[in-house]
């Protein structure tokens, strides 16, 4: 399966491995499965081959089946945005093009409580892990956040861009949380086990394999943005071992 054809850019190189996927799956009568809210003229353009696009679509069509679906966004049926919205106002939606997008509500709420928990562990600034009196959240790390996203929309590019860097770096810690497992129970043998992962270690080997597939193809294809990703990512291993070694000398 295929998810959001289109939904971000693909590098010169994409047509290729995609048509050599598909011509696989075609030759061997596999089952595939395309999502996209690129019309199928527009494939040409997504994959920097007209011909080639074509070619994909022949194999694909020759025994498929299209179905378009339409109407809201299933994360976003429970707020009744036809009923709240004037009708001459233009709907938004959380995924799509052509309208502005939005990131969820999770991603928002949940990014700003890990600078909460960093700090609450006093491997950053004491300020960022203070929750509100009233509201009993971490204010202050999500009013950062929000200050941060400001200052990379202003200056970072492309809202796409900015996407495509976000998943390299969601990925890539995904990825790393996913590897501690094997450290864990390699350092601690006989801790106890409350929840066994379904599978190990075949299961979370394959996740970090495909985490580390995805991440090089997003590097890849923008590898000038990625660098300046990394860069900042990296940034905060000195910024770690800053605070460690305050917290170890307080500790003291």
């Amino acid at each position: 399966m295929i998810d959001e054809l289109g939904y971000l850019t693909y590098g010169p190189d994409a047509a290729n491995v995609l048509f050599h996927v598909v011509n696989d799956r075609h030759l061997r009568k596999r089952p595939m499965i395309f999502t996209t809210n690129k019309p199928l003229r527009e494939w040409g353009k997504v994959l920097h081959d007209d011909d080639m696009a074509a070619a994909i679509l022949d194999r694909v069509l020759e025994r498929g089946r299209l179905i378009h679906l339409d109407g809201p966004s299933g994360r976003t049926r429970h707020l009744n945005l036809e009923e709240t919205l004037p009708a001459a106002v233009e709907r938004a939606r959380i995924s799509g093009i052509s309208v502005p997008e939005f990131p969820e509500p999770t991603a928002v709420m949940s990014g700003g409580r890990i600078p909460f928990a960093v700090a609450r562990d006093r491997y950053f600034f004491k300020a960022l892990g203070e929750v509100h009196p009233r509201f009993h959240t971490p204010a202050l790390a999500l009013i950062v956040q929000a200050a941060l996203a400001v200052v990379l929309v202003l200056v970072g590019g492309a809202f796409r861009e900015l996407f495509s860097l976000a998943i390299f770096a969601e990925w890539l810690f995904y990825a790393v949380a996913a590897s501690t497992i094997f450290v864990f129970r390699k350092r601690e043998p006989n801790r106890p086990k409350p929840y066994r992962t379904v599978g190990y270690p075949i299961v979370p080997a394959l996740f970090i394999g495909a985490a580390g597939v995805l991440l090089f193809y997003t590097f890849v294809d923008n590898l000038r943005n990625s660098i300046a990703g990394l860069v900042v990512i990296l940034t905060g291993i000195p910024v770690f071992f800053y605070f460690d070694n305050r917290r170890a000398g307080k500790q003291i």
